[in-house]
């Protein structure tokens, strides 16, 4: 996995856990510009290899640390849609939506 840690702080060794696939896994790696770290904080962009995770399962989300995010299946919310974007949406269309980053 590559991305930015946004806060906090990842060593070799912690658990984090994918809440996306509702696991949690061991950090056995992490390089930064193709050079190996021992930990990575805010702000660093970072790769991490994780013990016994199948990469196909993975397209976008996040880490975290375990248990420190709640997720949920379903949410009921007003959205407006905004004057740039001028295709129509259909019935039924399935949007993807985060909050809080």
């Amino acid at each position: 996995m590559t991305g930015t840690v946004l806060g906090g702080q990842v060593k070799i060794g912690d658990n984090i856990e994918l809440p996306n696939l509702r696991v949690e896994k061991k950090v056995k790696s992490m390089q930064m510009f193709r050079k190996p770290v021992q930990v990575a904080k805010q702000g660093d962009r970072v790769g991490i290899c994780v013990a016994q995770l199948d990469a196909t399962q993975i397209e976008r989300g996040l880490a975290c640390t375990p248990g420190s995010m709640k997720t949920c299946e379903t949410v009921l919310a007003v959205v407006q849609k905004i004057k740039f974007f001028t295709d129509s949406i259909k019935d039924k269309t399935k949007f993807h939506i985060t909050l809080g980053h």
